[in-house]
């Protein structure tokens, strides 16, 4: 080894384990993300790309129903 690859850098950025990330950080970089798929499913294949999310969605609808109405 080299004795540059022995020393460690003084001032090393932080990795991805290292910072605290809240949840609502996570769904304001989930949402554009989210949004971008579909305009990209619409534009590629047109309006047709959006049953699938729909379809997706009336399952989630469901378990968010029988969930609040547990008692």
């Amino acid at each position: 080894m080299t004795l540059a690859a022995d020393i460690d850098p003084p001032h090393a950025a932080p990795s991805h384990h290292d910072t605290d990330t809240s949840g609502a950080e996570m769904v304001f970089w989930a949402l554009p993300t989210v949004l971008l798929a579909l305009v990209l499913g619409v534009k590629t294949w047109g309006l047709v790309a959006l049953t699938l999310p729909a379809l997706v969605m009336v399952a989630v609808m469901f378990v968010i129903i029988i969930w609040i109405t547990l008692p």
